[in-house]
């Protein structure tokens, strides 16, 4: 980005819902997605947009924990920071 640009919100495309960003720096650098109402046990399709509609990354999957009720055979944790 440019001198004097002004980014606007990028959205988070998951499945077919749109969540816009939420800013958590004061450049605007790094933004937080807060996405609720998502199914227990369910891989979704992930995709970041721009203001103008283009995609800013390829897609990435996640996959959501299990119901509470179900015993998962196995857990594998990424953290990233």
């Amino acid at each position: 980005m440019r001198a004097g640009e002004s980014f606007k919100t990028p959205r988070l495309k998951i499945g077919q819902r749109y969540v816009e960003g939420i800013k958590s720096d004061t450049l605007g650098r790094f933004w937080q997605f807060d996405i609720s109402g998502l199914e227990a046990g369910k891989e979704y399709e992930l995709r970041l947009i721009d203001n103008s509609g283009s995609f800013l990354c390829d897609p990435w999957p996640l996959k959501t924990f299990p119901h509470p009720k179900y015993q998962a055979e196995r857990l594998r944790i990424l953290t990233f920071t």
